[in-house]
């Protein structure tokens, strides 16, 4: 239990230091960077355990991630802001016809 918490906990804190360091280095840059979450979130119910250590996903491991993936597309607001933000990149990197 204890590597589980300690696991969640060191990426959280990794993550939140290498942002702020990305971040940083592009608004220098004259970049804007925007956060979009997709939040993991480990339930304390039994039939959805704690994600394992190992790199091999069982067939029930496949399906909390097809589940997860449902919630999001259920509740899309971050689904939403990565389709915006690659639309609006998309249109910005298009060549303007000439008039």
């Amino acid at each position: 239990m204890t590597l589980y918490n300690m696991r969640s906990a060191a990426q959280y804190s990794r993550d939140e230091t290498e942002f702020a360091f990305l971040k940083q280095t592009l608004a220098a840059r004259g970049v804007q960077l925007c956060r979009v979450t997709f939040p993991y979130e480990i339930s304390n119910d039994p039939t959805h355990p704690a994600p394992p250590l190992s790199w091999h996903l069982t067939p029930a491991d496949i399906r909390r991630i097809k589940d997860t993936w449902k919630g999001y597309q259920d509740n899309n607001q971050a689904i939403s802001s990565v389709i915006s933000f690659l639309r609006n990149s998309q249109n910005a990197a298009a060549p303007q016809e000439a008039k």
